[in-house]
């Protein structure tokens, strides 16, 4: 009899023992915060799409621990997506149909589940990830004088392009080596119509031109190539091959040449600048020596308009 009230007492101090193990074991739990990760965002071919992680520190020896994550819409989170652990942190998650030029809000808390119930984490802190919008604004202002340029085959021109609004991504301004072309070779290959309308496969820029006098002024095509940046308060530097990127809501100032070399019966060079007389002052960008980071394809299309003083870069899809 003594025998069985001994084992009668061990089982229930081995069943409190478990029950305060357990207890304990679920409030430590409580006290976990887990953190969001950004695995950054893509294109699939329809939209835009966002991959989160999530990590919790502490989590190690708990069999079973979910992540619940939450996106901001309006004012509200709303749960998004659960995912599995593991180890301490979860499997990727894919949110489909996230809008570009936003800042998006998430947060993620983790569960473990005892029985039917759920032990939930803490909450994480919010993680803010900017998506960029598919096309770039930009301000401009030309600061080469507008004019006729007499005898030149050749002019350098600078300006001064900020990425204006903060939901740009970021865009890159490339070196194209314009002073190695051979325009002896061109003028031998292309016809007087492909001069014009180039292969978008030649480092090159197209800027389409008009003189400063309306009446008597006509269409001028020209090749530019980009040569030299600065940003505020630096000095001039040579752009590197592969580039020099322009951020969000930042100024860089750019210089580069103005060629007439393909046509032999262009004397001078007309240059529009921002002359409000001109009917047009605008530089197209190849997209060969010209990026703009956004969630599509990466490589876009651009211009800037100096007489309206902005520009924009875009995605071509022709």
């Amino acid at each position: 009899m003594k025998k069985i009230v001994l084992l009668v007492l061990a089982v229930l101090m081995s069943c409190c023992f478990v029950f305060c193990v357990s207890a304990k074991t679920h409030k430590s739990f409580k006290k976990l915060k887990p953190v969001v990760i950004n695995y950054g965002y893509h294109y699939n071919g329809e939209d835009v799409e966002q991959d989160l992680g999530a990590k919790l520190k502490g989590a190690k020896g708990y069999k079973n621990v979910r992540f619940v994550y939450y996106h901001k819409y309006g004012k509200k989170f709303y749960k998004v997506g659960t995912k599995k652990a593991k180890g301490i942190k979860s499997k990727k998650l894919n949110i489909e149909w996230v809008k570009t030029g936003r800042i998006h809000q998430y947060k993620v808390r983790a569960y473990i589940k005892r029985g039917r119930k759920k032990i939930y984490s803490k909450m994480s802190s919010i993680k803010k990830i900017f998506i960029p919008r598919y096309t770039a604004e930009y301000k401009v202002e030309c600061l080469t004088p507008a004019g006729v340029y007499k005898d030149r085959k050749t002019l350098d021109i600078s300006f001064k392009i900020t990425s204006s609004s903060k939901y740009n991504g970021d865009t890159i301004f490339k070196n194209n080596n314009m002073d190695s072309f051979d325009f002896d070779e061109f003028r031998k290959l292309c016809t007087y119509e492909s001069k014009f309308y180039y292969d978008n496969s030649l480092p090159l820029y197209e800027a389409n031109m008009k003189g400063p006098e309306d009446e008597v002024s006509s269409l001028h095509h020209y090749f530019f190539g980009l040569k030299s940046y600065r940003f505020e308060n630096s000095g001039w530097k040579t752009i590197p091959e592969n580039g020099v990127k322009l951020k969000s809501k930042q100024t860089i100032y750019l210089t580069g040449t103005l060629y007439n070399e393909y046509d032999l019966d262009e004397k001078d060079i007309y240059f529009g600048g921002q002359d409000k007389s001109c009917n047009q002052s605008i530089l197209y960008f190849n997209d060969s020596i010209y990026e703009y980071k956004s969630p599509e394809y990466g490589d876009l299309f651009a211009y800037v308009n100096f007489l309206e003083g902005k520009g924009t870069g875009y995605y071509d899809n022709d």
